[in-house]
């Protein structure tokens, strides 16, 4: 492997809440610092606290940090059992967002790549708590890997890579980052690029529409 791949993930920020998406984002996230050697931080954000919980603050608060500390603890022993070491876990005590407390993170220590589970919300619930990986996917700096939920009892890895271009810069900077898991990783890697032409076009009979 070249040094240019193997230092593309030299840095990896493990966000997680403690959820079974998290730790199955753990697991991925430990299949890959194992191949690229990465240096692992385990982030376990709080969330902030709301206007309603304001009288009960101090003892919430404390509660939140110890929940914190757990889900960091319970994603950690992931990586110890696939052999790769953690070099920091992270529990930051800030009332920011728990977006904005990843992604300022991230910036900070120069992270080349975050890995985090999605919740699985939907419908109401989704409107109304958002969802902190789209958040995070939609305004990082670095690559993101957003992990769905696993089937049971199937091991975790990465096997087959779809990288989508669109003739930007920034899908030029995808395909570097997918072609790079794909050697790492030795996954199939495939290509798409999708043309989007208006029905209008057709039923027009526009020169090339087709």
């Amino acid at each position: 492997m070249s040094k240019s791949t193997a230092n593309r993930f030299a840095r990896i920020l493990l966000a997680t809440d403690g959820s079974p998406g998290s730790q199955h984002a753990a697991e991925v996230a430990a299949s890959v610092a194992r191949v690229f050697d990465s240096e692992v931080t385990i982030l376990s954000a709080i969330p902030s606290i709301s206007a309603m919980a304001a009288p009960l603050e101090g003892e919430y608060y404390s509660h939140l940090i110890n929940k914190a500390d757990d889900n960091a603890d319970m994603a950690a022993s992931v990586f110890k059992t696939a052999g790769v070491a953690v070099s920091e876990k992270e529990v930051p005590q800030g009332r920011a967002s728990v977006v904005q407390t990843i992604l300022e993170y991230a910036a900070q220590e120069k992270t080349d790549l975050i890995v985090m589970g999605t919740r699985g919300l939907g419908g109401f619930r989704r409107a109304v708590l958002g969802s902190v990986s789209s958040g995070v996917a939609e305004h990082a700096s670095c690559a993101t890997l957003v992990v769905r939920p696993g089937k049971k009892g199937k091991r975790e890895g990465i096997g087959r890579i779809l990288v989508a271009i669109d003739g930007s810069e920034n899908g030029q900077r995808a395909l570097e980052t997918a072609v790079g898991l794909a050697k790492g990783l030795k996954a199939e890697l495939r290509i798409t690029h999708v043309v989007f032409v208006p029905t209008l076009f057709w039923s027009m009979g526009v020169p090339g529409a087709a």
